[in-house]
């Protein structure tokens, strides 16, 4: 237990940090499309198979495929607030994403989804928020500020402990309730802190606009776990999964290269 442990956290700690390089050093264009991969989920999922079994996760992953809904909801909220927030604009924006958040997560929980019917909302949403992105300018980071060690901990502390939080709680919730919990953009929502804080929203704006192109890669994982997990197990399933997303993501990029 303690080597999973361990292992859960040193993985989320450097997915975050990586992001946070690519998006200061890079271009927020490129870290939002990276951050629209399965990076949260698929930790979370994984363990979940090593610890629970792959049927557990399997029935999560029918609730994670759902809560991509809450996901954009979360990242609208924060875009939302965040373009008419001024004075405490993170914590405006913050809680203006978390508060829609909770109240998507609570109506969700109320429906029975099975794996075909948990993408209807997800992909009607994803509909309505590119389109809403539509007019979103992408910025670029043109003098990146060289953070500190402390700073770097700081984002990466919070979406590991969100992710151990969810992956050790699994047990008691069900898998209905870990599969919406670990909707939340957990790798994301740091970043969006900080970068927020060190660069404006202009840069913000622009990783949620290319986030939201990605988040199929999400659904798909969803699906691959679900139909691989049973059949091959945790590890070829993770493989699988892992797969199918980065054929998506390469024709993603080729299409929107420019």
């Amino acid at each position: 237990m303690v080597d999973i442990f361990l292992i859960k956290l040193m993985v989320s700690v450097a997915l975050v940090v990586l992001l946070s390089i690519i998006t200061e050093h890079i271009s927020p264009r490129i870290s939002g499309m990276i951050s629209g991969l399965p990076t949260g989920t698929a930790i979370i999922l994984f363990f979940i198979g090593l610890e629970q079994g792959a049927g557990f996760a399997k029935s999560t992953s029918v609730y994670n495929l759902a809560g991509i809904t809450s996901m954009q909801i979360f990242l609208y909220g924060y875009y939302f607030a965040s373009k008419r927030a001024n004075r405490f604009r993170i914590i405006i924006s913050a809680f203006g994403a978390l508060i829609p958040f909770s109240v998507a997560l609570i109506l969700l929980k109320q429906i029975h989804f099975n794996v075909f019917t948990a993408l209807i909302p997800s992909i009607g949403t994803l509909i309505l928020f590119s389109y809403l992105y539509k007019k979103t300018p992408d910025s670029r980071i043109k003098k990146p500020i060289k953070f500190s060690l402390t700073v770097l901990l700081a984002r990466a502390i919070v979406a590991s402990s969100i992710i151990l939080l969810i992956t050790e709680l699994a047990r008691l919730v069900g898998p209905e309730w870990t599969g919406l919990f670990s909707s939340i953009p957990t790798t994301v929502f740091p970043l969006l802190i900080i970068i927020h804080h060190s660069y404006g929203k202009d840069h913000i704006h622009t990783i949620i606009k290319n986030l939201t192109g990605t988040l199929p890669t999400l659904a798909l994982y969803c699906l691959a776990v679900f139909f691989a997990y049973p059949l091959l197990g945790v590890y070829w399933g993770t493989a699988i999964a892992y797969g199918t997303t980065a054929i998506y993501l390469m024709v993603f990029f080729f299409v929107f290269r420019n």
